[in-house]
């Protein structure tokens, strides 16, 4: 990487994913080109690839640097970032940390910059879709008692969702269905989990 050639390091498609690349970014000089979910990845003319594999432990120093340094806001907008599932999140989340790491929560006051609209907008949206399916899902009673719904987001808003559900509905054993992603938020009246 010494020798001027641009990197992208590139991610599972995980939020620990994504952290531990930023980590590795860090760890590393030059910093990379881009940060890019390793799945569709299409390099530029010249750009090298380095698949960078998912580090619990350096994905939760990141996420611990973030909340000390730009505080529990700004990692919660960027939680929101990831669940847009934007392909190009990943350098989204990177470059904001990038600028915001130096500044710290003074970040949060540089709203003409393309880097921090960015993340306000994305994680805005998502935050607003995550509101409507909590005011609007409506379930339907199934057999065995079992409570269902089924959703169609945009976003991935099921694991913003569930915990309101779980609480709302305490004593009633419930399924909502993520129709787009394949996926099922389940509550057995006393833990929630999302599976496939």
């Amino acid at each position: 990487m010494s020798d001027g050639t641009a990197v992208a390091y590139l991610y599972d498609g995980t939020f620990e994913g994504l952290m531990t690349a930023i980590f590795e970014a860090y760890a590393h000089r030059p910093m990379p080109s881009a940060i890019a979910q390793a799945n569709g990845f299409q390099p530029q003319f010249g750009q090298q690839a380095r698949e960078i594999a998912t580090d619990e432990i350096k994905a939760g120093r990141v996420v611990a640097g973030i909340r000390r340094i730009l505080g529990d806001d700004a990692y919660e907008q960027l939680w929101l970032v990831f669940l847009s599932e934007q392909p190009e999140r990943g350098q989204w989340i990177y470059d904001y940390v990038r600028m915001g790491l130096p500044i710290g929560k003074r970040i949060r006051r540089c709203l003409t910059d393309e880097r921090v609209m960015r993340v306000h907008k994305w994680s805005g949206l998502v935050s607003l879709q995550s509101a409507r399916y909590i005011q609007f899902v409506r379930f339907s009673q199934r057999e065995g008692g079992v409570y269902y719904a089924s959703i169609q987001p945009e976003y991935y808003v099921l694991a913003l969702i569930m915990p309101h559900f779980a609480d709302r509905f305490r004593d009633q054993p419930f399924i909502i269905h993520d129709k787009v992603r394949g996926l099922f938020g389940v509550f057995d009246m006393h833990d929630w989990a999302i599976v496939e």
